[in-house]
């Protein structure tokens, strides 16, 4: 096993230590021209690094990060399962800000501004590079990281159950915003078992983009319009709510239904059985 999968060791100082120093030391050089490019340098520079490690200990990558193939109608599932899924984690997200600040624990401004400028658009022609920078970027090089290289490693080596909780603690760690964590918690356990029940890193990119599109949106949308449908800044209307919780168990629903196309590690599992001494 030690040949086809790394040690919880040195996953566990890749993600806590070494890509974060990674990430940041990309974007204090390159987020002073654009923050927006600065993320988007972070976040592939944190791939490369990834991919680099893979090559040099001679892992197969498509293995470690789960690039199996999936159903269409999984990858449907994610994608309603992910709407419905947003909506009610940032509904708990806004519950948790609005019990912290009661107690004069909110965000400071600087941050909340910060955040509300990356995702303002102030034209159209913005909306390539914050789709990049916001959507695509994270949805893609994160699961590669969180629900590929580290969530396999931690499955194959402690197990279903560790893994999963593990990998998306680290998740809400590394983002370094303890303001959200719970409903950082929340989401990387909701992408993570979206991997484990389909062997595939695709269901989560697709959740993962959704989620943050819907962000995107809902940002804009409130700056602009002042019309408030996504709990950016105000409780779901009690429809929407309602909604939101049918996608996600008809996304769920569509994706449990279909049997995975491949096992989770198929070379462990290929190792097992050619060491299973024959009856």
């Amino acid at each position: 096993m030690s040949r086809y999968y790394p040690s919880c060791r040195y996953v566990l100082l890749l993600s806590l230590l070494f890509f974060p120093a990674v990430q940041f030391a990309v974007f204090a050089l390159v987020g002073g021209y654009s923050e927006r490019v600065g993320l988007v340098a972070a976040e592939i520079t944190m791939v490369w690094v990834l991919f680099l490690s893979i090559r040099i200990n001679k892992w197969i990558a498509e293995d470690l990060l789960l690039a199996n193939a999936t159903r269409l109608s999984v990858l449907i599932g994610a994608a309603v399962a992910g709407v419905g899924g947003a909506l009610v984690i940032s509904d708990l997200d806004l519950l948790f800000a609005r019990l912290i600040s009661s107690y004069g624990l909110g965000p400071p401004l600087s941050l909340q501004r910060n955040l509300l400028e990356l995702q303002l658009v102030g034209d159209l022609a913005e909306i390539p590079l914050a789709l990049v920078a916001i959507v695509v970027a994270p949805g893609i090089c994160e699961e590669i990281l969180f629900r590929g290289f580290l969530l396999t490693t931690l499955v194959v080596r402690l197990g279903p159950k560790l893994g999963l909780v593990i990998s998306s603690l680290i998740f809400a760690v590394v983002h370094f915003n303890p303001w959200q964590f719970p409903a950082l918690l929340l989401f990387g356990l909701f992408l993570a078992l979206l991997t484990w029940w389909t062997h595939s890193i695709y269901p989560a990119i697709v959740a993962h983009g959704i989620n943050n599109l819907l962000s995107l949106i809902g940002t804009n949308a409130r700056t602009y319009t002042g019309v408030d449908a996504l709990a950016t800044d105000d409780f779901l209307p009690a429809p929407i709510l309602a909604a939101a919780l049918a996608c996600f168990w008809l996304g769920l629903t569509l994706i449990r239904r279909s049997e995975p196309l491949v096992a989770f590690a198929p070379l462990l599992q290929r190792q097992t059985a050619i060491m299973r001494p024959q009856a």
